[in-house]
């Protein structure tokens, strides 16, 4: 393998070099390793000064929670969602094992064509639909009721794409 313009006979990527591919820091990756978000799955970490290696489904889990971050997503909501998801479904690795988007400022699980919200457990739809209507009970429901089934036409949109 080619790693920073010298070839390597290890595999899988070190932290400086999937941290430079990926576009966060060497610590950021590190902590999320440390926390238990990110696995180094070709070197688990057994120790401080210890190499980590990242291999491909690594690669997959690292790019999603940056993208989730890009999307506005706090560390601690990633992160609490993921250990729910992994309660819930009894998976190891719920940000490789399935669909993963984010909606509504949630991070969304799609397994069976299921949706639930990682950080609170709930399907999706129930989550907003409840949010949405008791918000809409004056008298310009018809109104509002428009707006929530156009919110929700957009939501839809989003999860089929997932």
């Amino acid at each position: 393998m080619i790693m920073g313009g010298r070839t390597t006979n290890k595999p899988g990527w070190s932290t400086e070099r999937l941290s430079d591919m990926l576009g966060v820091t060497p610590r950021q990756l590190r902590y999320w390793v440390q926390i238990g978000l990110v696995s180094a799955s070709l070197s688990p970490p057994k120790g401080r000064g210890h190499r980590l290696r990242f291999d491909l489904r690594d690669y997959l889990v690292v790019s999603v929670v940056k993208e989730l971050m890009f999307r506005g997503l706090s560390l601690y909501k990633i992160r609490r969602s993921v250990e729910r998801i992994k309660r819930l479904w009894s998976l190891n690795n719920p940000l490789a094992e399935l669909r993963v988007g984010c909606v509504t400022q949630s991070v969304v699980f799609k397994r069976d064509g299921s949706y639930i919200d990682g950080f609170t457990g709930q399907e999706v739809f129930e989550f907003i639909i409840d949010r949405m209507l008791v918000t809409n009970t004056k008298k310009d429901y018809l109104d509002s009721k428009k707006e929530v089934e156009n919110a929700l036409k957009c939501i839809r949109n989003k999860l089929a794409a997932m």
